[in-house]
């Protein structure tokens, strides 16, 4: 946010969500349902990815309470999860889910073998050397102060979003 906005006397409120569970927990469900591999890129470091639908209810909790005005809310899901910890979520959906080890810069190099752009695949590495080195690796309790309800968590998700047909449930 410019500090013009924030010194303005204009009302405001900064949200800044973590990884996003569409983006990030939502793709390794995707490799891991075509190949059985979870990648890992930032070996014992966690992410605490936040569901989308959470950021929205934050959203619509803090443009109704003018309380709010000013803050800055860091929103995150309800733990840290390392990448061995999705496989563990993924395995007990019932997926097949071995972990592999790589490095940022590999897991770069596979993204844009599979057709990101050269300049997307960069950024995929900073933000995974940002992760690697703990930069994600943190919770807060904003989202439940904020809408009176824990965040989703990804086992929660990855319940949601795994596939029926890999499970064997109907």
């Amino acid at each position: 946010m410019p500090p013009a906005v924030i010194g303005s006397g204009a009302r405001h409120v900064i949200l800044r969500p973590s990884a996003f569970m569409q983006g990030l927990v939502a793709g390794v469900i995707a490799t891991a349902a075509r190949s059985g591999v979870v990648n890992d890129p930032i070996s014992k470091k966690g992410i605490s990815a936040v569901d989308c639908r959470d950021i929205a209810d934050v959203t619509a909790a803090v443009l109704a309470n003018p309380a709010y005005d000013g803050r800055t809310w860091t929103l995150t899901g309800p733990e840290s999860v390392t990448f061995a910890g999705l496989a563990a979520c993924l395995r007990a959906c019932g997926t097949r889910a071995e972990v592999r080890t790589s490095s940022p810069p590999e897991a770069a190099a596979a993204a844009r073998s599979r057709g990101l752009t050269a300049w997307e695949a960069r950024h995929l590495e900073e933000m995974l050397t940002l992760f690697a080195n703990g930069g994600a690796d943190f919770v807060t309790a904003d989202v439940e102060e904020t809408t009176g309800r824990p965040p989703r968590s990804v086992r929660a998700f990855i319940e949601e979003n795994v596939p029926r047909r890999l499970t064997g449930t109907r």
